[in-house]
């Protein structure tokens, strides 16, 4: 899809909402097995694989899921995982800057969350055992993301919002939506 099809894309999308395009919550898990989460106004999910191309992001089609949105909330990816090698390592980091630079690019307002923060917000499985990604589709499943979506980057991109969202409504009272490791969804 070129530059122009993307610009009438945006332009439709405006004049379908009446001007009023930035109403959408956008949650992403990175990673090309990520996922995304769009959440509208009216309480409606939508649920996107991580567009890819090949072995590449596809930063076109991740650009125009963007563009809607008022707030993106990306989950932080930095850490060097010592199990994996160089490359996949640097495919990590290159990817979380394309997500960051198009984030920034729709003019959203970027919020940044470490997997700790939100992931202490829930109870994934009994603390005598280690949590898995299965956990996390079992825990997104039962907080309502439909039962044939079996991806953990969605799932995790879900969660992420529902999050999220909590934790907004608490802060909107106050004006401060910094978000901590030891909030908690209740």
């Amino acid at each position: 899809m070129g530059m122009s099809n993307l610009f009438i894309r945006f332009f439709n999308l405006m004049i379908q909402r009446g001007g009023e395009y930035k109403k959408s919550l956008v949650s992403i898990d990175c990673g090309l097995t990520g996922g995304i989460t769009i959440l509208r106004e009216n309480g409606e999910y939508l649920y996107y694989p991580m567009p890819r191309e090949a072995k590449e992001l596809d930063s076109k089609t991740l650009y125009t899921l963007l563009l809607e949105a008022k707030d993106i909330v990306i989950e932080e990816q930095f850490l060097i995982k010592e199990q994996t090698n160089q490359v996949a390592n640097m495919t990590i980091g290159k990817n979380y800057g394309v997500i960051l630079g198009l984030a920034r690019a729709t003019e959203a307002k970027i919020h940044i969350i470490h997997p700790r923060v939100w992931q202490k917000g829930y109870i994934f499985c009994p603390p005598t055992r280690r949590k898995t990604k299965k956990d996390h589709i079992i825990l997104a499943h039962s907080l309502g993301m439909p039962k044939n979506i079996k991806s953990d980057g969605i799932a995790d991109a879900f969660l992420i919002s529902k999050y999220f969202e909590k934790i907004s409504k608490i802060k909107a009272k106050s004006g401060n939506l910094s978000m901590r490791a030891d909030e908690k969804i209740r």
